[in-house]
């Protein structure tokens, strides 16, 4: 299912005289599932500064993942991002991933990797490790409150230690897919008239049983 849904709903009506009532659509929160189980990874995006790599493979590989290869120096501010941007209209309030995690340090002379996985710009509540001390399985759920228009996982080069400028580290995050709860405050709305044999029936002299088809089209963005 799309998460930037234009639905049109056929519905069958049973009536005895008249015409029955569509049921209503709400809004509220919804849970979708991506990479995972074959599922997509529908506004997602992935970015990384080279010689890294960030990359959404769940077509073909059913991760994704970001790459910092290399016993290389990276310089401060050297990054690989996955990032989610909720909808138009929606947000995120609940995110559960399944990452798998793993880097190796090459000597003391080092800056720190950080990992951070959480609602962007980051908070305090934010996921977040350093270097070796990360764990090797994030499985969440990372705290999404207040609600936040995109969520990111990223693996980056950070200025936290004194007299050093470079990370001298090679390490891969990779994401096994999840679901994202999302909160759609907007109601769907009729896209235009109900249609269908019933609506264009003439007036009625007998009472009717049975059923008839009504085309109801409706937009519902998030």
């Amino acid at each position: 299912m799309s998460l930037l849904r234009r639905i049109a709903i056929l519905a069958a009506v049973t009536f005895t005289f008249g015409l029955a009532a569509a049921p209503a659509s709400q809004a509220g929160q919804y849970t979708v599932n991506y990479c995972a189980n074959g599922a997509g990874a529908e506004r997602w995006n992935a970015y990384a500064t080279a010689p890294g790599m960030a990359a959404v493979e769940c077509s073909t590989a059913g991760r994704m993942r970001i790459t910092m290869n290399g016993s290389q120096y990276w310089n401060q501010g050297s990054a690989g991002v996955l990032s989610f941007t909720a909808p138009e209209g929606t947000a995120v309030v609940g995110w559960q991933p399944n990452f798998r995690y793993k880097v190796t340090k090459y000597g003391e002379d080092t800056e720190r990797f950080r990992v951070a996985i959480g609602p962007t710009p980051f908070r305090f509540d934010a996921t977040t490790c350093i270097n070796t001390l990360c764990p090797d399985v994030i499985n969440g759920p990372v705290a999404v409150d207040p609600p936040a228009g995109t969520i990111e996982a990223r693996v980056s080069c950070v200025d936290e230690v004194v007299g050093q400028s470079n990370c001298r580290f090679e390490s891969e995050l990779i994401d096994y897919g999840g679901t994202i709860t999302l909160q759609d405050d907007t109601a769907p709305t009729l896209r235009g008239a109900i249609d269908g044999a019933l609506t264009r029936a003439t007036a009625v002299s007998t009472a009717l049983r049975g059923t008839s088809p009504v085309n109801v089209a409706v937009d519902d963005v998030g």
